[in-house]
């Protein structure tokens, strides 16, 4: 028996393993997706972890199929104890939205570290073998920049010398 697709939003978590400026294509994937940590304390993350399991549940109707979500306890992953895990993937780029729900500007997405919310359907499967739910991600709401991106390249000050577009500056002779 099939759920009622309903998109449902995710408590404030710290986004992981985030592909959302572009899909990760390793092993074909093809897939934005974005992992979330949601402190396992918080009211608002466990209601939200019990809505999903419940209906993982419902729909893996008796098979031994896993959850959606992750113990954090359990992996091996930095940083991820104390936190439910849950993954959220799909083929399309997600909408990426302010706190105001603004469109992000395109040089600007969520990245990993930074606290974000995402709006998820919740799709029943049914393979015969094995049953559940999977996330789809339609949108992410970042809430907090925490991460800027590389800073390697801006420790440095501009001297002369090669430049990227093959020209190089005029030196002057000795």
């Amino acid at each position: 028996m099939k759920n009622q697709v309903n998109t449902i939003v995710s408590p404030i978590g710290t986004a992981a393993y985030s592909w959302l400026a572009k899909p990760d294509t390793a092993f074909n994937q093809n897939h934005f997706k974005v992992t979330l940590l949601l402190d396992k304390e918080d009211s608002k993350a466990k209601t939200f972890v019990n809505m999903i399991n419940t209906a993982h549940k419902k729909a893996a109707n008796g098979h031994n199929t896993p959850s959606p979500v992750r113990d954090g306890d359990t992996s091996k992953a930095e940083g991820h104890a104390g936190h439910w895990t849950v993954t959220a993937k799909t083929k399309f780029q997600p909408k990426l939205v302010d706190t105001h729900r603004t469109p992000l500007p395109e040089e600007v997405a969520p990245m990993s570290g930074d606290l974000i919310r995402m709006a998820i359907v919740v799709n029943d499967y049914d393979t015969g073998s094995a049953s559940g739910v999977s996330l789809r991600l339609q949108a992410v709401q970042l809430v907090d920049k925490r991460n800027e991106g590389s800073t390697i390249g801006n420790v440095f000050d501009d001297i002369e010398g090669f430049v990227a577009d093959g020209e190089e500056e005029d030196e002057e002779d000795f």
